[in-house]
């Protein structure tokens, strides 16, 4: 019986963590744009989310977006994402990430929604060098690079 009820939380456990993680009602779409241009030509795909108090990018859509490199690990709950030769590693859950050889404390745990891991904005303005401004009554955020580097 205890190998039984130990089975169970082991499979609970690895399920619980590749599940993806629950968007309130509260949560809704952020426009992202860079350099003033739209992080998305798909107009109902803003490729941002405001979710607990903080508005998160899809990963995807940002490393696009800079023209970076994205690989994925730990069945998709971890990304490594190179922008401008620097890079950050995210992992779905974890208030904290690597940034080169350092830690950046996040504003927010990474998640996973609809099958794409979702980063806090702030902390990829932060890679790519890169200024981050929120307006919440728009539901816009702007990322602003040095020269417009852009899309």
């Amino acid at each position: 019986m205890t190998r039984k009820l130990a089975a169970i939380a082991l499979l609970l456990g690895c399920w619980t963590g590749l599940a993806t993680s629950a968007v309130r009602a509260a949560d809704r779409p952020y426009a992202i744009l860079l350099d003033g241009r739209p992080l998305s030509d798909n107009p109902k795909d803003s490729g941002g989310l405001f979710h607990d108090g903080v508005v998160f990018i899809d990963a995807v859509k940002a490393t696009k977006a800079f023209s970076g490199l994205l690989t994925f690990a730990n069945a998709g709950r971890t990304v490594r994402i190179s922008i401008a030769q620097r890079t950050a590693v995210f992992t779905k859950g974890r208030l904290s990430a690597r940034l080169d050889a350092g830690s950046l404390k996040l504003s927010g745990a990474p998640f996973i929604y609809n099958g794409d891991l979702y980063v806090p904005l702030t902390a990829v303005a932060k890679l790519a060098r890169s200024t981050a401004s929120i307006d919440r009554a728009s539901a816009t955020a702007r990322l602003t690079t040095p020269g417009g580097f852009g899309h």
